[in-house]
């Protein structure tokens, strides 16, 4: 009985050191001095669209993970931006190299990662792979660049279906919404109208003016959904808040006002808008408001002598300028005051302190 009990224990032996292989191994057994292979960062229309990796090696890597192309567009976006030495992850980068790729549902999970040109990927975006939660859906890339190779993952877990949706849209062309109970929509047209409605039996809105328009859906106060759709007009190839120079070291609050207001021209000047005029007794209104927010800005602005009826009041607090921007930038319910062409001076109050960044910005039409 001695000898099959040895046998037995050789070939258990045998069984663990011929079993699956880790990632970690695979990785190693790969050819990575393969050019590697990458969509379109750009698509015509909005949709969830199931597939396989265009790039062979990272096909190998994911496995039978749920991939989606869309993803894989807008993570394919970002790595070609890191390889050409600029951009970022960044939330406000993140929101439209999504929209660029076709994809308008939230994403939890965005990392980037480099490695020498022609290595494997790097040990840390490994793990993360081995750690991805079954049932979510990724998104992965490697671009190369003179640098090095780039790698950009993203993970998300998309709670309905909006069907296929366009990006780019003619005057007269219809946004139709699926049937989502429960669900509610706003929407904000070329020029800052806000429509809202639900989505009990879906609905279908006529786009009716040129411009960006911003579409949300939500349910029960969580967001399902963003994206804008450009009717008559090209959509965009940077983002939005990327300007021609490199945002500047925030270290004042006083460095943080300067850059708020820069970039508020930047983004009036890309809508071919006119700057919102800077005032200092709006300054002192902003001020006045964030020192005690009962007061309203009617009453403020009223007792600096302004006759002000339509004054809009946006406050924020994050970590970064852009973050602000960008969360007051894609509100439906902000674009009518950020597309204004009769509320033409600003007001800005700033506080940098350890919880973050604080901002108050004070719109009015001072004649």
């Amino acid at each position: 009985m001695i000898v099959p009990v040895l046998l037995l224990a050789v070939l258990a032996g045998c069984a663990r050191n011929t079993g699956p292989q880790s990632l970690a191994e695979r990785a190693k057994d790969l050819d990575w001095e393969l050019t590697p292979s990458l969509p379109s960062p750009d698509v015509g229309t909005y949709m969830a669209s199931p597939g396989k990796p265009k790039d062979p090696l990272v096909t190998t890597l994911v496995g039978n993970m749920s991939f989606d192309r869309s993803l894989e567009a807008a993570a394919a976006g970002m790595a070609l931006s890191a390889v050409e030495g600029f951009g970022g992850i960044q939330r406000w980068e993140l929101r439209e190299a999504l929209w660029r790729g076709g994809w308008p549902y939230p994403v939890f999970d965005a990392r980037g990662w480099s490695a020498a040109s022609g290595e494997a990927p790097p040990d840390d975006m490994l793990r993360w792979l081995e750690a991805f939660p079954e049932g979510d859906t990724i998104g992965l890339v490697r671009a190369r660049g003179r640098l090095g190779d780039a790698w950009v993952g993203m993970r998300a877990h998309p709670e309905i279906d909006l069907g296929l949706l366009p990006r780019a849209a003619v005057l007269g062309q219809q946004l139709v919404l699926p049937q989502v109970e429960g669900a509610t929509y706003r929407i904000a047209d070329g020029g800052g109208t806000l429509f809202e409605g639900n989505l009990d039996r879906g609905d279908t809105l006529l786009l009716t003016s040129a411009g960006e328009w911003v579409v949300q859906v939500l349910r029960a106060g969580k967001e399902l959904a963003r994206f804008p759709v450009y009717v008559e007009i090209a959509p965009p190839d940077v983002p939005l808040l990327r300007t021609a120079r490199d945002a500047p070291l925030i270290g004042t609050a006083a460095d943080a006002d300067t850059w708020t207001r820069d970039l508020l021209k930047h983004v009036r000047t890309t809508y071919r808008l006119p700057p919102w005029e800077q005032m200092p007794m709006l300054d002192s209104a902003a001020s006045t408001l964030a020192a005690d927010p009962s007061r309203g800005a009617d009453d403020v602005l009223k007792a600096l002598g302004y006759d002000v009826g339509e004054a809009l009041v946006w406050t924020c607090d994050d970590v970064t300028v852009e973050n602000c921007l960008d969360r007051w930038i894609w509100d439906p319910r902000r674009r009518e005051g950020l597309l204004s062409l009769t509320l033409d001076s600003v007001g800005l109050h700033t506080v940098l302190d350890a919880r973050g960044l604080h901002l108050l910005l004070v719109l009015a039409d001072v004649g």
